[in-house]
């Protein structure tokens, strides 16, 4: 009896580890026209495409799809579970040399957007 009031008294009183919160992030990828269904393609179908950024470690999912209201752009959507993981991706994505493949493919540098972890 005695040490199941310990367990809870114990459990009550420690302290909860500071936990990271969950990254959200949606990039905005502008494609030359003429790429862009080849580099959605690309991203959809290939293994360096999204499934190895599914496979990479704190991904918690990741999508895309085409704007339909512009011919040039691609939105990526993706959570992590924390910034370190993404910052992680990003650097073996561009020590892969995969950015310098599809670079010149963009039209401009892509727009990253943190969001909030409060939504409505």
């Amino acid at each position: 009896m005695l040490q199941k009031f310990l367990n809870i008294f114990k459990s009550k009183n420690q302290e909860e580890p500071a936990v990271e919160p969950e990254l959200t992030i949606l990039v905005l990828i502008k494609i030359k026209p003429e790429f862009r269904q080849e580099v959605f393609d690309s991203l959809k179908n290939d293994e360096d495409g999204i499934k190895l950024t599914k496979a990479h470690k704190g991904c918690v999912s990741a999508e895309g799809r085409l704007s339909t209201d512009d011919e040039e752009t691609i939105v990526i959507w993706g959570r992590w579970a924390t910034k370190q993981d993404h910052e992680d991706y990003m650097k073996m994505r561009t020590e892969s040399g995969y950015f310098d493949k599809v670079g010149p493919k963009f039209a401009s540098p892509p727009v990253f957007i943190h969001l909030s972890k409060d939504s409505f």
